[in-house]
């Protein structure tokens, strides 16, 4: 399907009652004061109480803040945690969250903020004799300076998402490089300063005019010093926040319990204390076929992606519905990129001409029609999807051109795929739609370029480890916006990402692309408060990435979510970005 309306809210669409089946289990819910309107403009009654369940097809690999780089530890982990700021789930605007106030000075340089008094971390036992432990700016000094420190010598031993500041915030570098052979200089980042209990001041290195969107993503959640110095590697698996729910239980091989946190600082408009719902239950079963069972019997109240070869039936079902509503179809255009990577230093693919033709040889129309069944739009056009604001269509993709493609291989001294030799391509085993799309990829680029590729599927955490450390040549991933903003994308290509040592783990720049002209772009880019300007730069970098084929894009993914009928207050975005704050189950 084609891009209606970007991050659009979901068309809400009914299902049969043909998907329905099982016996019904009513949540367990109170009335509270006052009502929303739905979709449908009806005034419906607020309640308290009841759990959400749901299913992610694959466990998160922690839920430390500064290693969340996936979305399902995203999901689970952005409702025990908060930043400064946060994204608002129906429009992906920022709004205070954390911070109550906040302002930056006229270039983008000094952001100050005003936090909220009276807000606690999560009663934890790491505190000791202080049930009550109040979150101050104390506390998010201590968090930047540890988004600033090596992975090595962290106590938690996670840190994935410095990349996101280390070039940004002013004497950042300074302090993470103070820990080569040394224990980090004092007084931490000198560009994030206490300037009372709070009240926090951030100055960074040049103007970035979208620092705050960053400090609403993982790298921007706060947790205390005692959780870090009690539980260390294990913050992976216990969370301490100040978010509206908290760990109950935990067990990566089945579920994940949350519960309410009592003590939630927020209320809504109406005086009810939030969150609504009493907990949430993540399960993690892997086919996407049994989670889709799992919730036509009302076990789980939402499903995230219909399974392909269900989605004719599920489109049937809707069409005979009418108003006959058991379940939901939200659906919008996902800020999200698909796409196969290659490792560009490496002797199979050092040579753009190969790269371009790998990106030739595969038709994305027939990959997105035939092995997708039309879920998705054919990356014709950059490495960023269409986000508003951004000239998305101005950057010229890769066209399907077989004859162009064997050109540019035997140029490359690959005369119709002769002594070149085969390529693994790594892809994670979570459901069966990276297999279907994979040999449907290895069959194009057989036909049309006589080259193999073997898929070969690992863990997502084992995918991650290989491309991460330079052990993949090829793999399949994709990059969901941590916010909605270019520069989020294109990030990922700039050569500062490099390690030195190459032994070193980079999970940005994996590909190992150096490009002066791309770098010099980018970092224009970011320091141009002009939007328009700002997004012509981004754009033109945007080409020179296709230009290099750096990746293969595949396509711009497209969102669907089924909820049951009862699930009120929960919109649909591109990021799949989710808050269940504000979520109920209607009466």
């Amino acid at each position: 399907m084609k891009f209606a309306a970007l991050c659009s809210m979901g068309l809400l669409l009914v299902l049969a009652t043909a998907c329905g089946g099982g016996k019904k289990k009513e949540a367990k819910v109170e009335k509270g004061k006052g009502t929303i309107t739905d979709d449908k403009g009806n005034e419906v009654g607020i309640t308290r109480g009841g759990v959400f369940k749901m299913n992610q097809v694959s466990k998160p690999t922690t839920l430390f803040p500064h290693g969340v780089a996936e979305l399902t530890g995203h999901n689970i982990a952005n409702q025990m945690y908060e930043g400064l700021v946060k994204l608002n789930q129906a429009t992906l605007q920022l709004e205070p969250c954390l911070a109550e106030e906040y302002n930056s000075n006229e270039n983008g340089t000094v952001f100050t903020y005003k936090l909220r008094k009276g807000v606690k971390f999560h009663n934890d036992k790491c505190f000791k004799n202080d049930a009550d432990r109040e979150l101050t700016a104390h506390d998010v000094k201590y968090c930047l300076d540890q988004l600033c420190t090596p992975q090595s010598s962290t106590k938690t031993a996670q840190n994935e998402l410095s990349g996101l500041v280390l070039s940004k915030i002013l004497g950042a570098k300074d302090y993470y490089n103070s820990f080569d052979g040394g224990s980090g200089s004092e007084g931490g980042v000198s560009g994030v300063k206490v300037v009372d209990d709070y009240t926090i001041e951030i100055t960074l290195v040049e103007p970035f005019v979208t620092f705050n969107q960053i400090m609403s993503t993982p790298a921007g959640w706060i947790f205390p010093e005692e959780a870090v110095e009690a539980y260390g590697k294990e913050m992976s698996v216990h969370p301490v926040g100040t978010g509206p729910f908290m760990m109950k239980t935990i067990d990566l091989d089945k579920n994940v319990f949350l519960q309410r946190n009592e003590e939630y600082w927020d209320k809504d408009e109406h005086g009810n204390k939030l969150p609504y719902l009493k907990g949430l239950k993540f399960t993690f079963m892997k086919e996407k076929k049994t989670e889709f069972q799992s919730f036509n019997k009302e076990d789980l109240d939402m499903v995230w992606k219909i399974p392909v070869d269900e989605i004719d039936n599920v489109m049937n079902d809707l069409n005979d519905a009418k108003d006959n509503a058991k379940q939901i179809l939200q659906t919008t255009d996902g800020i999200t990129i698909q796409y196969y990577a290659f490792l560009n230093t490496h002797p199979v693919f050092k040579d753009k001409r190969v790269r371009q033709a790998f990106n030739m040889a595969i038709d994305r129309d027939k990959l997105v029609t035939s092995a997708l069944y039309g879920e998705g739009t054919p990356a014709e056009h950059g490495v960023v999807p269409p986000i508003t604001g951004y000239p998305h269509e101005s950057v010229k993709g890769f066209e399907f051109n077989p004859e162009e493609a064997k050109r540019l291989l035997a140029e490359a001294g690959f005369p119709n795929g002769q002594g070149f030799p085969e390529v693994t391509l790594h892809i994670n085993n979570d459901g069966n739609v990276n297999m279907i799309l994979a040999q449907a990829v290895q069959n194009q680029l057989f036909e049309n370029l006589g080259v193999t590729i073997k898929p070969v599927q690992v863990s997502l955490i084992q995918l991650r480890r290989k491309f991460e450390t330079g052990n993949s040549t090829m793999w399949r991933t994709a990059w969901v916006a941590d916010y909605p903003d270019p520069e989020n994308f294109l990030n990922l290509f700039h050569s500062k990402h490099i390690p030195d040592d190459p032994n070193e783990r980079s999970l940005y720049n994996a590909y190992k692309y150096q490009n002066p002209e791309f770098d010099a772009l980018y970092d224009q880019a970011v320091q141009t408060v002009d939007d328009t300007e700002r997004n012509a730069l981004f754009a033109k970098a945007d080409q020179l990435l296709i230009d290099d084929a750096v990746v293969m894009p595949i396509y711009y993914d497209s969102y669907e979510r089924l909820l049951a009928k009862k699930v009120k207050n929960f919109p649909i975005n591109g990021m799949e970005y989710r808050d269940f704050t504000r979520v109920f189950f209607e009466e």
